[in-house]
C-alpha cells in the first residue's frame, strides 16, 4: 500500500512539473508568436508630446491671421501620456519666418523660446494637468506677406530631476507645431471719395484719411494732388494753410483729418472746377516698411459755380392792366436773382409792342443794375396818361443776358428760368 501511495504522490508531482513547464515554455513563446503576425511590441520611455484632438498623431498645423483673438485657435497643449510624480518643465524653441514681438509674442517667453509647466496633482502618477501655450498674435501693419511660426519642444524634466524624452516616444512625432500666419495689411483710404460744393456756399468737407484698424506705430502718408480749381480762388482749407505733402497717422488711431475745404465765391462762369487729392505712399516705423494703400486712394472736390437765376416777379400770364388815366405813372417791373454776388451785374432787357415816348418811357434806359449784395431791382418804366386813349396797345418786356459790368472781361452765370417777361396792356 505504502509503495502505491508513493507512486501515486510521484505521478501528481510529475503532472504538475509538466503543466508548470508548459506554461513557461508558452510564455516564452508569446513575443515570437506576436512577432510571426507583423506586430512588434516596444517599450517606449516616458515622454512630453503635443496633444492631437482625437488622439491622432498627424502634425499639428494651426491657419491663423494676424488679428485672430479666439484663444482655441491660437493655443496648443502639452501632454505626458506616461505620467508624472512631480511637475514637468518643458522647454521650447522658435523657427520660422514669423519674428517674436513683430509677429507674435507668448507670456514668459523670449525671442529663443520659452517653458511651460505641465502640473502633477494629488500625488497621483496619472493624475495631472495639461501644459498650454498661447500665442498672441501681432498686426504689425506692414504688407509682408504670410509668415510660418514653428514651435518645437527641446527638452522636459520634472522636479524629481527625471528626464523625458520630446515628441511622442522620443521620436520627432508632434514634437513640433506650426501656426501659418496670413497678413493682415493696416490700409488706409480716403473716408469718401468725392464731394461737391457750391461757391459761396456754406457747405465744408473734411478731408479725412482712414484706416482699417489701429496704428501699432506712427504712419506716414504722403499726399498729391492734381485739378484745375484753384487755392484761393475756387476754394481754401480751413486752416488757412497750403496743402501739407505729408501727413501722420498717429498710433493707435484709425483717422487723421488733413484739413477742411471751404468754397470760395468767385462769381466767374466757368467749367465745373476740380482737384483730386490722391494717397500717393504711406510707411510705418521708418522707410521700407510698406503701408497699403486701399482702392478708396483718391478723393475729387468739385467746385460747382455759383449760378445766378433771374426772374421777373410780374409773370408774363400776369398781364399788368392799365385802363385809365388814374392807372398811368410810374410802373415798377420787379426783377429778382438768386444769390447775391461780389460785384455788380448788369441785366439786359428788350421792350417790344408799343411805341416808346407815347406808351411807355423806359426809365432804366434797357438795363438794370444788381449791386454787391443785392438780389432785387427794378425796371422803372413811365406810362404817360395819353397812353390809354386811341386803342389798345399790348407791351412786352423780356430780360435777354446778364453780364457784369464794363470793366471786367468774364461773364457771371445766369440760368434762364420760365419767368423772364412780362406784359403789359394799356387801354380798353
Amino acid at each position: 500500500m505504502y509503495l502505491n501511495g508513493l507512486k501515486i504522490k510521484l505521478e501528481m508531482k510529475m503532472k504538475n512539473f509538466i503543466i508548470l513547464f508548459a506554461l513557461i515554455s508558452f510564455m516564452s513563446c508569446t513575443d515570437f508568436d506576436i512577432e510571426d503576425q507583423g506586430l512588434i511590441l516596444e517599450d517606449l520611455p516616458s515622454y512630453v508630446a503635443f496633444k492631437n484632438d482625437g488622439g491622432t498623431i498627424t502634425p499639428i498645423v494651426k491657419n491663423v491671421a494676424e488679428n485672430t483673438t479666439s484663444a482655441a485657435s491660437r493655443t496648443v497643449t502639452v501632454e505626458c501620456p506616461t505620467g508624472t510624480l512631480s511637475d514637468i518643465t518643458v522647454s521650447y524653441s522658435f523657427s520660422g519666418s514669423a519674428v517674436y514681438g513683430t509677429d507674435f509674442t507668448i507670456a514668459g517667453a523670449t525671442a529663443a523660446g520659452g517653458t511651460v509647466i505641465i502640473k502633477q496633482r494629488n500625488g497621483d502618477n496619472n493624475d495631472f494637468d495639461f501644459g498650454n501655450i498661447v500665442v498672441t498674435l501681432l498686426t504689425d501693419a506692414v504688407a509682408d506677406g504670410t509668415k510660418d511660426l514653428i514651435i518645437t519642444l527641446t527638452s522636459a524634466v520634472n522636479a524629481d530631476g527625471q528626464t523625458f524624452a520630446v515628441g511622442r516616444g522620443g521620436t520627432d512625432v508632434l514634437r513640433s507645431a506650426t501656426f501659418n500666419i496670413s497678413n493682415v495689411d493696416l490700409t488706409l483710404s480716403f473716408a469718401s471719395s468725392s464731394a461737391s460744393l457750391t461757391e459761396g456756399g456754406k457747405e465744408k468737407t473734411a478731408l479725412v484719411v482712414v484706416s482699417n484698424f489701429a496704428a501699432p506705430e506712427d504712419v506716414t502718408i504722403s499726399l498729391a494732388t492734381q485739378g484745375d480749381a484753384v487755392l484761393g480762388t475756387d476754394f481754401t482749407y480751413k486752416s488757412g494753410n497750403p496743402l501739407p505733402a505729408t501727413v501722420t497717422l498717429l498710433k493707435g488711431k484709425t483717422s487723421v483729418s488733413i484739413d477742411t475745404l471751404l468754397s470760395v465765391n468767385d462769381d466767374l462762369k466757368e467749367a465745373k472746377d476740380s482737384i483730386q487729392y490722391t494717397l500717393s505712399g504711406a510707411t510705418i516705423a521708418g522707410a521700407g516698411n510698406t503701408v497699403k494703400i486701399g482702392t478708396a486712394k483718391t478723393f475729387v472736390y468739385k467746385v460747382k459755380d455759383d449760378i445766378k437765376r433771374i426772374t421777373m416777379e410780374r409773370v408774363k400770364t400776369d398781364t399788368v392792366r392799365i385802363t385809365s388815366i388814374n392807372q398811368t405813372g410810374p410802373l415798377l417791373l420787379p426783377v429778382s436773382m438768386s444769390s447775391s454776388s461780389q460785384q455788380s451785374i448788369s441785366i439786359g432787357y428788350n421792350i417790344t409792342g408799343g411805341t416808346p415816348g407815347v406808351d411807355y418811357v423806359d426809365s432804366s434806359g434797357g438795363t438794370i443794375v444788381f449791386a454787391p449784395g443785392q438780389t432785387k431791382a427794378n425796371i422803372n418804366l413811365t406810362i404817360p396818361s395819353g397812353a390809354v386813349s386811341g386803342g389798345v396797345k399790348k407791351i412786352n418786356v423780356k430780360l435777354n443776358a446778364a453780364t457784369l459790368l464794363p470793366g471786367s472781361d468774364t461773364e457771371v452765370e445766369v440760368v434762364a428760368t420760365t419767368n423772364l417777361e412780362s406784359n403789359i396792356k394799356i387801354g380798353n
